[in-house]
């Protein structure tokens, strides 16, 4: 009988989570654009995403994933970036909070570091390549330098934060790349669902397939 990888991602609290947010913190647009019902619309929905978001976390939720605001780190706007993400670290009542920087959008080394540092300083316990939907996936560059970033905050603080590889991983091989990274970069002690994790589905079947061949 063929197994198949079963996850049952909580995508409704990620959405609804961004919603909320966007609604009370562009609250000045809406009055300026949508006009005084359109705002008391908003304003009620807010209410009900925000609600339905605190019963998502309460009965289901014990990770939280979000993607960094991409577009305003390229525009420089880092306090908007660090904002939201402590925001959103508030809310997750002691919950782990992973933050995707989607590396295949920053492409260059020193961006993909900036990156890793705002989201670790701002409150990530572990810091994620990518969501694997819109730009390309997880590299052996950029895991290097998310490994290097999450060095230097534990060598400062004292505090291990975990890095996920997600986006395109297909083989065994290429698993096995990104876990000598870590092994070498971070060491034997990342080595464990704590602070080392590979996102990909298609891998695990690929596994299940080589041990019944």
């Amino acid at each position: 009988m063929k197994k198949h990888l079963g996850t049952s991602a909580v995508y409704f609290t990620a959405i609804s989570t961004i919603l909320g947010a966007v609604m009370f913190l562009r609250f000045g647009y809406a009055v300026a654009n949508v006009g005084f019902l359109g705002t008391l619309g908003i304003i009620l929905m807010g209410h009900v995403i925000t609600i339905a978001t605190a019963l998502a976390i309460a009965e289901t939720a014990d990770e939280i994933d979000m993607v960094m605001n991409v577009g305003s780190f390229l525009d420089e706007d880092y306090e908007e970036v660090i904002t939201e993400i402590e925001e959103v670290k508030n809310s997750c009542r002691g919950n782990l909070l992973k933050v995707i920087i989607e590396t295949g959008a920053l492409k260059e080394p020193e961006t993909i570091a900036k990156a890793s540092l705002i989201a670790l300083y701002s409150g990530a316990d572990f810091i994620k390549t990518s969501t694997g939907k819109f730009y390309p996936g997880a590299s052996l560059e950029a895991v290097y330098i998310m490994c290097l970033m999450i060095k230097k905050y534990y060598e400062n603080h004292g505090k291990k934060i975990g890095i996920k590889v997600a986006g395109g991983i297909t083989s065994i091989e290429e698993a096995l790349g990104f876990y000598k990274i870590v092994e070498a970069v971070l060491g034997k002690e990342w080595l464990d669902t704590s602070g080392f994790r590979i996102g990909t589905s298609r891998l695990f079947e690929s596994i299940i397939e080589a041990i019944e061949a």
